[in-house]
């Protein structure tokens, strides 16, 4: 999924072990030039998250924005991709190879299935400063 030249984020500790989990974000722009961020329980992301095996980062973009806020959304432009190490907080390594792409909301169609998330809209600066990955603070950053 990750070329070779593809940005590394996070520590990448000798002693932990790193299941990869490749995902899917979004990028989604309000007319005024806000962000739609979600808030959840372990801090604010990117709307999207893992690819699950049956599906592609399109599929599993449009699940997850289902998922996260009953949107209905229209995928655009690829922007970039990049490496996050993390660890859970159980203490699990996690290699996520992550897609991010430009899109659009359509419409509101259904009810979250994931009510600790929240959206919320920040401008780029905000979004910087509250965005808990490094690789998605990145991507945003380069959209300015």
């Amino acid at each position: 999924m990750n070329s070779p030249d593809c940005p590394q984020f996070g520590d990448c500790l000798p002693d932990t072990i790193y299941r990869l989990r490749p995902g899917a974000y979004a990028l989604i722009f309000r007319g005024d030039g806000c962000l739609a961020v979600m808030r959840t329980p372990l801090g604010h992301y990117l709307p999207g998250g893992g690819i699950e095996r049956d599906e592609d980062d399109l599929t599993a973009l449009h699940r997850e924005l289902l998922e996260e806020c009953g949107w209905q959304i229209r995928i655009g432009d690829y922007l970039a991709e990049a490496m996050q190490y993390t660890r859970s907080p159980a203490g699990n390594g996690y290699a996520k190879a992550s897609r991010f792409y430009k899109a659009e909301f359509i419409a509101e169609i259904a009810d979250p299935t994931e009510p600790d998330h929240e959206v919320r809209w920040l401008s780029v600066r905000e979004a910087v400063q509250e965005l808990k990955l490094e690789s998605q603070r990145w991507v945003v950053e380069q959209m300015r």
